[in-house]
């Protein structure tokens, strides 16, 4: 008789144990390592439960709602590694003096408040370039700054990049990439349990995060997220008190800086003529003359900073 009772003494203890980890998962749906370790002790069947709930635990994580916490930690990590490439311009009155026009066109954007607040840099290259990263890390290259002439022009450059902020454009990076992630999970844990094997733990879905917001930065954004942000960025200008028109002139003065074969804002964004030619009816008219106060303090705080 002790032998017949076995096989229900298997089922009664594989079913408590399932009913534990059904009782057992974490907020986030995952199940700890602990109990799925043991699940493995039931063989093939409890190493298929436990693929699954590995599968079940990486679709949870890749559609939780992502953190406005989240974004700044992703966005610092690779606002560090852009300071580590391009190296900080600083001169403090320089950067005293973006951050005062950038924060103030930040005021009138869609996402005026953020987890920690707007931060702009300049770096020390002569790459014409800017930059846009998570939690509101926004970075402009000296190669840019010296194709501003005026602060609406300077504002306009900010502006776009605040255009990127506010719809969040390098947060769909890593959306996509988690949602990857799951695929991959769903694949991996699929061949498993189809060979009986269990190999190597599963990478957590939301690693690698930081590598996607770079590699988004460096390959660029789609043709209608810069559009977008040229667009928001016309808005914010206006809203502001800045000229719109001042969007226009200054990609026009990029342009004529650019270097060919160099990595510059070129190779990650559409044609300039194609933007202008798009921007010009938001924008309208032609840029205004600087206001003798605004180019006086734009002069003074930038003056070294835009020397070749």
């Amino acid at each position: 008789m002790k032998n017949a009772r076995t096989p229900f003494a298997f089922a009664a203890a594989f079913a408590g144990c399932v009913a534990l980890i059904i009782g057992g998962c974490n907020s986030d749906g995952t199940a700890d390592n602990s109990i799925l370790k043991g699940l493995e002790g039931f063989g093939d069947a409890g190493k298929g439960l436990a693929s699954g709930l590995r599968v079940h635990g990486a679709f949870h994580k890749s559609q939780e709602q992502f953190s406005s916490l989240d974004e700044y930690h992703v966005g610092r990590a690779a606002a560090a590694q852009i300071i580590q490439q391009y190296g900080l311009y600083t001169d403090d009155a320089a950067n005293r003096y973006v951050n005062l026009v950038g924060k103030t066109l930040a005021e009138f954007s869609m996402m005026p408040e953020v987890y920690s607040g707007y931060h702009f840099h300049i770096l020390n290259s002569d790459e014409v370039n800017a930059f846009a990263a998570p939690g509101a890390f926004i970075f402009i290259t000296r190669g840019l700054l010296r194709a501003a002439e005026t602060e609406d022009e300077l504002a306009a450059i900010l502006a776009h990049e605040i255009g990127h902020i506010q719809n969040q454009h390098a947060l769909a990076a890593i959306k996509k990439s988690r949602n990857e992630a799951f695929v991959g999970v769903l694949a991996t844990e699929g061949a498993k349990t189809a060979t009986g094997e269990y190999g190597a733990q599963v990478g957590d879905v939301l690693g690698g995060m930081t590598s996607d917001v770079l590699a988004t930065l460096k390959n660029g954004y789609s043709r209608e997220q810069e559009s977008q942000a040229d667009n928001d960025g016309v808005g914010i200008l206006r809203r502001t008190g800045y000229d719109p028109a001042a969007m226009v002139s200054v990609l026009s003065k990029m342009e004529k800086r650019l270097k060919p074969g160099s990595k510059d804002f070129s190779s990650t964004h559409p044609k300039t003529a194609d933007r202008i030619a798009s921007i010009k009816s938001a924008a309208g008219g032609t840029a205004q003359p600087a206001s003798p106060p605004r180019q006086a303090r734009f002069d003074a705080a930038l003056r070294a900073a835009r020397a070749q």
